[in-house]
């Protein structure tokens, strides 16, 4: 066996998907980057769906890139995606449920209405999810209402890496981590939470099998193998496919009770457990028992990112203004700080739309600065993001007992400065920014785990840290917000 392997990585979020290629030899990563693509969503008959059939297309012309630029062979593919996101599939094998994106409004409300039937605490003790009417039980909740024969057509259920997991090889599985994500998963027995579905009506025969991750799905197929031109049967394996599964275990870290945020459209900030956490106390706070690494609970809260910076750039590139993050950064660090604020999981910011008037309005009503430009608008973004990751650091330690020993930031989120500044200062923590290709690099690892080439999780982490640049972020002494931040926790 040759000691150096190679190992193909897909990524896809919601802005953009990129196919990697990594190089594994002598304890070091390297990673290339073969092929970028955008994704977004489409609205089909009012409803915002994702084109899976697209999206399929890109991954299939990036891994012919990279297989080329492997000379034909590699170790291993891993895809990560979002959570929550599904289709349907019928008994011919054929997706017969377009996968709808998350913050399509027809599921606003489903998970009020599914509590009238199974309890928000029965669901809490045996799932450990943080409720989110984006999540799978609330939005097959509300298909069940509104379109009801396409569940009961329906053979398999399949989320967003499985479908392309499935086109790649043939096999209908999903994977520990993304299942965990749907609100279905029973947390202590890591299986389906049957007795809660039965309860809301929701078949569970289309439930698929679990992998648990770093274990082998398939291989591709002859078709697939021939398309993207490789030269030999290359294995699929079933990694963190929850991208912020992926993420964390590429935090470099070699200390206990860390915080970790994976920093992008969301922000899943959290910690690292053995086992779940599910109290009063973390249903109250409302946080997320989530799949890890090989049996790892990711202790996490959702939190609504760099979507709101992404939603703003948006709808300044509707009206001709071309600009990049940089920029946007740039500008708003020199405007004043804490002028202005907002709750980032307050709905109006987590549902799509033109963004700055919302940011704008929710300033007014709450009697604050409006901000103006895109300096103050990006900066009441950043500030509030830091304040609610202060929030979070605060909820995590009386949760778990834990003192949190440094905050580790990765993701492409990391590339804002301004951000990562702010949450040291915001927080007191010593913050680490890295590595920025966080998910795939975890995707890629978990491939060598698997596979048997690293033995566990500190080697994997090790590995990172001797691959890749980091930056460490001491807080200033002399920074004191908490009379701002006692106004923010106050926000509607």
């Amino acid at each position: 066996m040759s000691d150096i392997k190679k190992y193909l990585g897909v990524d896809l979020g919601a802005e953009s998907g990129r196919v990697f290629i990594g190089t594994l030899a002598d304890g070091k990563l390297t990673v290339e980057e073969a092929h970028r693509f955008a994704n977004g969503y489409v609205v089909i008959n009012g409803r915002m769906r994702w084109d899976t059939f697209k999206l399929f297309g890109e991954i299939k012309t990036g891994l012919k890139k990279a297989i080329a630029k492997c000379g034909g062979y590699a170790d291993g593919i891993g895809i990560d995606t979002w959570g929550v996101d599904f289709g349907l599939f019928n008994a011919d094998g054929d997706i017969s449920s377009m996968p709808y994106q998350y913050r399509d409004p027809k599921f606003i409300g489903a998970s009020e209405e599914a509590f009238k039937v199974v309890s928000l605490k029965e669901m809490y003790e045996k799932i450990g999810i943080q409720t989110m009417d984006i999540n799978t039980i609330f939005q097959l909740w509300r298909m069940k209402q509104l379109n009801p024969a396409s569940l009961k057509d329906a053979k398999k259920l399949l989320f967003m890496p499985d479908i392309f997991n499935y086109w790649l090889t043939g096999v209908m599985k999903t994977e520990y981590s993304i299942a965990s994500t749907s609100q279905m998963l029973n947390v202590h027995k890591k299986d389906w939470a049957y007795d809660v579905l039965e309860k809301l009506g929701i078949p569970t025969e289309m439930l698929p099998e679990i992998n648990m991750n770093g274990q082998v799905l398939g291989t591709i197929t002859d078709e697939i193998k021939e398309e993207i031109g490789a030269k030999n049967n290359i294995p699929v394996y079933s990694i963190g496919e929850h991208d912020t599964a992926s993420a964390v275990l590429s935090v470099p870290s070699d200390k206990e009770n860390f915080c970790f945020i994976s920093c992008g459209t969301w922000s899943l900030m959290g910690m690292e457990l053995d086992k779940p956490l599910v109290t009063e106390a973390s249903a109250a706070a409302n946080y997320t028992n989530e799949g890890g690494a090989f049996g790892t609970i990711r202790f996490l809260k959702n939190i609504t990112g760099l979507w709101i910076i992404q939603e703003c750039r948006r709808y300044w590139e509707a009206e001709g203004k071309t600009i990049d993050y940089g920029e946007i950064t740039a500008q708003a660090a020199t405007c004043e700080g804490f002028r202005s604020l907002i709750n980032p999981n307050n709905q109006i910011f987590v549902q799509a739309g033109n963004m700055i008037p919302k940011i704008q309005n929710y300033c007014k009503e709450t009697g604050q600065p409006v901000p103006e430009g895109i300096g103050q608008i990006i900066r009441c973004g950043n500030d509030s993001l830091a304040l609610a990751y202060r929030q979070v650091v605060e909820n995590l330690e009386e949760l778990t007992g834990k003192q949190i020993s440094q905050i580790h930031m990765v993701g492409g989120g990391t590339k804002n400065v301004l951000l990562s500044k702010l949450t040291a200062n915001v927080t007191g923590k010593t913050v680490v920014t890295g590595p920025i290709e966080g998910t795939v690099i975890g995707n890629l690892l978990m491939q060598a785990l698997g596979e048997g080439v690293i033995k566990d999780i500190a080697e994997a982490r090790q590995i990172v840290r001797n691959s890749e640049p980091i930056n460490i972020i001491e807080p200033d002494p002399s920074f004191n917000c908490d009379e701002v931040y006692s106004k923010f926790i106050k926000l509607p």
